[in-house]
């Protein structure tokens, strides 16, 4: 006996329930208040150290200290606030926020990222270029517009590895195992675990009683 499940788009409550941070420049992506210390039993700055540190917050760095910081960068996820509502990739719902893959632990010692950092890095100076307009009648007339929201879907699509030309399909139309094996692809450079990859692309699990 087992549970059965199936993947759904995240709701904005569960996005901002997962992430530890706003991302809105790169050097965000890189912060340890939002993924975590870089050294075990210790905050960032040095200001707590030891066991008996474990689980403080340090109020001159913003980290609290974990035993296991590798293990804290993999797991936690960030999210960027959208320019303008669009759809979502999966063309499932209308989203405000997605999730960011933790990628700052990534950076080798000549301080080089991976492709997929690289990509977050274009995605959040892409998104900071782009005027707020919110609350204004213009993000009103925008919101109206069907095709307004293109670029910023495009940009998602791009960054989860689908061709931008064409529509994304909905969940329900795509097997779950090549869903899941697109995932996993997309992702290959992270090596978190599958519930951490799967919530950075702005899914959730969710179990559908017994099999």
């Amino acid at each position: 006996m087992g549970m059965s499940w199936e993947l759904v788009v995240a709701s904005g409550i569960d996005i901002h329930s997962w992430s530890f941070g706003l991302v809105t420049k790169v050097s965000d992506l890189y912060e340890p208040r939002v993924w975590g210390p870089s050294r075990d039993l210790e905050c960032e700055c040095g200001t707590w150290r030891g066991v008996a540190s474990v689980g403080r917050l340090c109020i001159e760095c913003g980290v609290v200290v974990t035993s296991d910081a590798l293990r804290t960068r993999k797991m936690r996820l960030g999210h960027i606030k959208l320019p303008l509502p669009c759809q979502d990739p999966f063309g499932v719902s209308i989203i405000e926020a997605f999730p960011v893959a933790p990628i700052a632990y990534r950076v080798d010692d000549a301080g080089c990222v991976n492709g997929l950092g690289r990509k977050y890095e274009e995605l959040v100076n892409l998104f900071a270029s782009m005027p707020s307009l919110e609350g204004t009648q213009a993000y009103y007339e925008k919101l109206a517009d069907p095709t307004a929201g293109a670029p910023i879907r495009n940009s998602l699509y791009d960054l989860l590895g689908f061709n931008g030309s064409g529509e994304a399909p909905g969940l329900s139309e795509v097997p779950k195992d090549s869903l899941l094996a697109a995932l996993f692809t997309s992702f290959v450079q992270l090596d978190g675990g599958t519930a951490a990859l799967i919530r950075a692309f702005g899914c959730a699990i969710q179990l559908a009683g017994s099999i």
